[in-house]
């Protein structure tokens, strides 16, 4: 589950306000509580009190389907978190975006919140220190709450630290088994599972999709990107990188320029899987040099099409 907070500017008020109800590349908008013109009052509250910040929006995008309650208990957290009074609670504005997905690739709502930064009777601002970790605590509280399944962080120690000790009701086993798993697969000790950070490849939007996608098809190991970066990380270590290479592309994997030119990317199962080098630790030059040098690719005239595989 994406948890993700920011603040709005007074001067972006309308901006913000338009976001909810636009229609965009959203299939369907769905108004939960509040109105446009109620985001709005948020700005002009806040710019008679002299702030600078009119309106926190918070972002929830699950992976899997959520229900009413959940969503309500999910909010409380969020206020709880960063301190929302009962009349800031009042004012809150939700909607409800749906997109078209494909199969497989997760959960088709997701829900915005306008959150009041400033309460109209006392001109008290909400906290904001250190929203992303605290973003990436709430995350995790929604998930042990709602039995999906766990995404790793930035800050699983900061995390399971301050859940341990704020919610001793919560059992946090899965949330330690996630960890414990994670170590092993990029090469630490069990039991240092509390160092484990998720690299950026695997806690990203489309990490999750591709989870969700091979679940969906059956092939979960052969997609997880934890245990394709330990596999590469195997090959790379034994092998030359142009060793490597040929083996990665004989073991029925693609590599094809990415959307950034130059860098080349592995694809398993028709997913991209993330940049080779990453992958399997081997600097790009040495990548651009053996693709170059055997393959005759020439990175400055090739597209983001170009594969190779056997």
């Amino acid at each position: 589950m994406i948890l993700k907070s920011s603040r709005i500017r007074v001067s972006d008020t309308a901006t913000i306000a338009a976001y909810f109800a636009a229609e965009g590349e959203n299939e369907e908008i769905s108004w939960l509580q509040g109105t446009q013109a109620e985001i709005q009052l948020m700005g002009i509250t806040a710019k008679l009190a002299g702030r600078a910040f009119s309106v926190r929006h918070v972002i929830v995008a699950p992976g899997e389907k959520l229900g009413g309650p959940e969503l309500g208990q999910i909010l409380d957290n969020v206020c709880a978190e960063y301190g929302v009074t009962k009349n800031m609670k009042d004012r809150i504005t939700a909607v409800v975006h749906k997109k078209p997905r494909e199969e497989g690739s997760g959960f088709e709502h997701h829900y915005h919140f306008a959150l009041p930064e400033v309460d109209s009777e006392t001109g008290r601002v909400l906290d904001s220190k250190f929203t992303h970790m605290r973003n990436e605590k709430l995350s995790r509280l929604a998930e042990l709450q709602t039995g999906h399944e766990i995404t790793l962080g930035r800050f699983n120690r900061e995390v399971f630290d301050a859940l341990s000790k704020e919610h001793p009701d919560i059992d946090l086993s899965r949330y330690q088994a996630a960890l414990e798993d994670a170590a092993l697969a990029s090469g630490m000790d069990r039991s240092d599972w509390k160092s484990c950070r998720a690299e950026s490849s695997y806690t990203s939007t489309s990490y999750q999709v591709i989870k969700r996608k091979a679940r969906a098809a059956g092939v979960e190991a052969d997609l997880s990107l934890p245990k394709v970066r330990s596999l590469m990380r195997k090959w790379a270590s034994t092998r030359t990188p142009k060793q490597f290479i040929e083996h990665v592309l004989a073991s029925g994997y693609e590599l094809r320029l990415g959307t950034k030119q130059g860098i080349w990317r592995l694809h398993g199962h028709g997913h991209d899987l993330g940049s080779i080098d990453r992958l399997s630790g081997i600097k790009r030059h040495k990548i651009d040099e053996i693709m170059e040098r055997k393959y005759d690719v020439s990175i400055g005239h090739k597209d983001a099409n170009d594969r190779f595989s056997r």
